[in-house]
Order: structure tokens, then sequence, then C-alpha cells
């Protein structure tokens, strides 16, 4: 296939050559970027597990009574 021919084919068949190409980029972006997946579901699990405590955090602080602050208090005398 010379240059001229490959010229008209990409002019016949712009749709086709674009679609192949981005498949193309597709396929190599996931299989580069396939190993951070792990990392990436670590972190979402971390964050997950946080968000879960400091939720559980909130709904029990509320039941517990205000403790003023009295180490003012303290240093004071000391």
């Amino acid at each position: 296939m010379t240059n001229e021919q490959l010229v008209a084919f990409l002019k016949a068949q712009p749709i086709s050559v674009g679609c192949a190409a981005l498949s193309l980029l597709l396929g190599l972006g996931i299989y580069f970027r396939g190993d951070l997946v792990p990392e990436a579901e670590e972190l979402l699990d971390q964050t997950a597990t946080l968000g879960e405590r400091i939720d559980a955090n909130l709904k029990n602080g509320v039941q517990l009574p205000e403790q003023p602050d009295h180490r003012g208090d303290q240093w004071q005398q000391v």
C-alpha cells in the first residue's frame, strides 16, 4: 500500500479510522493504568472506614454531656 492509497483510504473511511484509533488509545490506557486499580481500591477502603468512624463518633457524641474546660482553673491554682 502506497502513501497515496493510504491517504485515499483515510479520506474514504474517516469514522472507521477514528473509531479504531480511539479504541486503540483506550485499550492502551486501560493496560498501562490497570496496575493502579488495587492501590485506588485500598485508598477508597481506608477513606470509607475513616468516614464510617467519623459518622459513628458524631452519632455517639450527641449523647455525651458537654464538659466545661477546667484546665484554665487548674493552671491558675498552680
